[in-house]
């Protein structure tokens, strides 16, 4: 059986890099000054890459994201959740 920690660890860096790049998009329409209705559009389609991306972590982990994710919380910190966006 593989560790958890290692696993949690390679699922965290999927979801970092995933927030990430949702980020720097918006952060793209900002830069431009492009009309808000720019940010709906970025937007648009966030439930099935978030679909995808639950996929991707339990294909990587071996978790279910549901556990994935309540180890997550157990092992960090309130604050660093809030910052990584759980």
């Amino acid at each position: 059986m593989k560790a958890i920690g290692h696993d949690i660890g390679k699922g965290l860096s999927i979801w970092l890099r995933f927030m990430r790049s949702e980020d720097e998009a918006h952060e793209d329409v900002d830069r431009f000054h492009a009309p808000s209705e720019c940010h709906a559009l970025v937007s648009k389609g966030i439930e099935k890459r978030l679909r995808v991306l639950r996929r991707h972590i339990k294909a990587t982990t071996g978790l279910k994201y549901r556990v994935f994710e309540r180890e997550c919380r157990r092992r960090t910190s309130p604050s660093a959740m809030y910052r990584i966006g759980f």
